[in-house]
């Protein structure tokens, strides 16, 4: 009989695709253990899982929803303003 189990790396691709069509990316991020400490305090983490890395992401997640970075413009490397609608025009006036 032939095992139909995904490999690992099936898995690992399979994840990827539902994030993307999910519109999410995977990222690491390293925390101070201040910035943990400001988790505990706003009451978004439990002091026993400062350890916990699930525990940890679903914290930074309730932080950002409550807190989104959502800026109206943008400026890329090349020190150009982007709107979410396009590049802004030249005489100042953004896209609508």
């Amino acid at each position: 009989m032939i095992d139909a189990s995904p490999t690992p790396a099936a898995e690992r691709m399979r994840r990827y695709r539902e994030r993307r069509r999910r519109g999410l990316l995977c990222i690491k991020v390293q925390l101070r253990r201040t910035e943990v400490d400001a988790l505990i305090a706003r009451g978004l983490l439990e002091p026993a899982e400062r350890k916990d890395r699930s525990a940890l992401a679903a914290a930074l997640h309730r932080y950002l929803d409550a807190n989104p970075i959502a800026a109206r413009h943008m400026v890329t490397r090349n020190d150009e303003r982007v709107t979410r609608h396009g590049r802004a025009r030249e005489t100042g006036q953004q896209q609508l």
